[in-house]
């Protein structure tokens, strides 16, 4: 982990070589070291690596035996290769339904599959095991507008922010949902409310200024944009 984050790829590839050597039934060097395969790009020795993994495990549950079969299906999703991304997401949750990452991953193929319902299932199940993942929640909502149920796609954002009342990107989306169905005061309000949470972030000036401008309110806007200009000249 030091010589990852001291960008020395090459030590760290050394040492956990190292640690394989000396235990090579150890699945947790493995998975950190296709980790590290993936960190530089090297997908294909990623997947030589957690493929020789698989045989390491006595026990379908075994919860590292999960881990590996999880980082498969999202490297095999990555490649475009969704039957083999279902197989292994259909293994872990065989045996451990409500696993988090698995049922991220299986959302995130149904909604490439335009299968709002099963995204719908797969993606409440990740916020109700893990509300702080933000994503979670963008996802649940996304795959509610999927199904054109607007009202619960602003429900599964409400219920994001009612657990994470600082994130800004459930607060965005929320916003962006009200300025589409034309209730402008509520995405105002929201985009205020991201203001008073990062009053320094230009951007969130920017996104407050734009729809404004959007909605010909052009004098409130252009007084935000000289404001901006004034506060950072470059």
């Amino acid at each position: 982990d030091f010589y990852s984050k001291a960008n020395a790829p090459d030590k760290a590839l050394e040492m956990i070589d190292s640690g394989i050597q000396k235990m090579p039934r150890n699945m947790k060097l493995r998975l950190a070291l296709s980790y590290l395969q993936i960190a530089m790009r090297r997908h294909d020795s990623a997947l030589e690596t957690l493929n020789a993994a698989l045989g390491l495990a006595k026990d379908d549950a075994d919860p590292d035996l999960l881990k590996v079969k999880n980082q498969l299906a999202r490297l095999h999703l990555s490649k475009g290769e969704i039957d083999k991304a279902k197989q292994y997401l259909d293994a872990v949750i065989a045996v451990s339904a409500n696993d988090v990452d698995a049922q991220f991953t299986a959302g995130q193929i149904y909604l490439r599959q335009k299968d709002g319902l099963n995204a719908i299932s797969a993606f409440r199940t990740v916020v109700v095991e893990k509300p702080d993942e933000l994503k979670g929640h963008l996802l649940l909502a996304q795959a509610h507008l999927l199904q054109e149920e607007k009202q619960l796609a602003i429900d599964a954002l409400t219920n994001g922010l009612t657990a994470n009342p600082s994130a800004v990107e459930l607060r965005k989306a929320l916003a962006r949902i009200h300025a589409f169905d034309k209730d402008d005061a509520e995405a105002e309000k929201q985009l205020r409310l991201i203001i008073g949470q990062r009053p320094k972030d230009p951007r969130v000036h920017s996104d407050l200024a734009d729809f404004l401008f959007s909605r010909e309110r052009v004098d409130e806007a252009i007084a935000i944009y000289k404001k901006m200009v004034a506060e950072q000249p470059r």
